[in-house]
């Protein structure tokens, strides 16, 4: 599963697109791939400083239709947490 993610993430560096976006909340947003019968779920964000660059939070496995809360709310807290250090870079 991990060669295929990268393949997509590799697609996205050169061409600029993402497949099966879903916008989740906030800043927060995560793209799919699928292998075989598992669904990996990739969180994601743009960087505040630098809308080109795209901060990928964490990924999972998950079975059911609606991403878990705890999922969100750890993406917000990683993200939170690299603009943190990400602003004192710009300070």
């Amino acid at each position: 599963m991990r060669a295929k993610i990268l393949a997509n993430l590799e697609n996205v560096e050169l061409h600029g697109i993402f497949f099966s976006v879903d916008h989740l909340e906030d800043d927060i947003n995560e793209f799919r791939v699928r292998h075989g019968s598992n669904i990996a779920r990739i969180c994601w964000a743009y960087d505040r400083y630098k809308r080109q660059v795209i901060i990928i939070t964490h990924g999972f496995v998950k079975k059911s239709q609606k991403t878990p809360k705890h999922e969100i709310e750890k993406a917000k807290r990683l993200l939170n947490d690299y603009q943190k250090k990400r602003g004192n870079e710009h300070a």
